[in-house]
């Protein structure tokens, strides 16, 4: 089985990370930490297409994360139709419907 460190021009990670937020092992692609906050970006050094600033509605920060998902899919080939999980984690449970 062939494993995969995939590589997101979108959503890029600096040179000497060690980690990445997505792999691919044969046709499963796994995908981890995914956020938008604008403040990882800024300690980052990064600053990518559609970055937010700190107060960005709740609503327009998952569009984000579902973009930045979508970009990693496909550089693995997949689609977000290929989706068969997704865990959301909020620190104000009373922001759930902004989520949903």
């Amino acid at each position: 089985m062939q494993i995969r460190r995939l590589v997101n021009a979108k959503d890029p990670v600096l040179p000497h990370m060690t980690w990445t937020p997505a792999w691919q092992i044969g046709q499963e692609v796994i995908l981890s930490g995914m956020t938008a906050n604008a403040n990882m970006s800024a300690a980052l050094d990064l600053a990518p297409a559609g970055h937010l600033e700190a107060g960005t509605p709740m609503y327009q920060q998952c569009l984000q994360v579902f973009e930045k998902i979508e970009s990693w899919l496909e550089v693995a080939g997949a689609h977000r139709f290929n989706v068969v999980k997704t865990v959301i984690y909020v620190t104000d449970i009373g922001m759930k419907g902004e989520v949903g």
